[in-house]
């Protein structure tokens, strides 16, 4: 519900295959945490560009739609850790 808010963890996000299916859905997960104002945290080996550049493999302008909304997300911050 709109009152709830849920943490939504997403690792290794660099690894997997960028089907339309899958960036649709991704991109539906990550649309209702922007929405709903969740925690969001997403892991990923890769830079924000190499991690566009896989989700435009989607079509559909998936990668820039992908990582726009998780840096959109309230509070965002990017770190990069080793």
């Amino acid at each position: 519900t709109r009152s709830d808010r849920w943490f939504v963890g997403i690792d290794d996000f660099h690894i997997g295959r960028p089907t339309r299916f899958a960036g649709e859905m991704i991109y539906r997960l990550l649309d209702a945490a922007y929405s709903y104002q969740h925690q969001l945290v997403v892991a990923s080996q890769v830079d924000v560009t190499r991690l566009e550049n896989l989700w435009e493999g989607a079509g559909a302008g998936y990668g820039a739609a992908i990582v726009r909304r998780v840096r959109e997300i309230n509070g965002a911050v990017p770190l990069q850790m080793f």
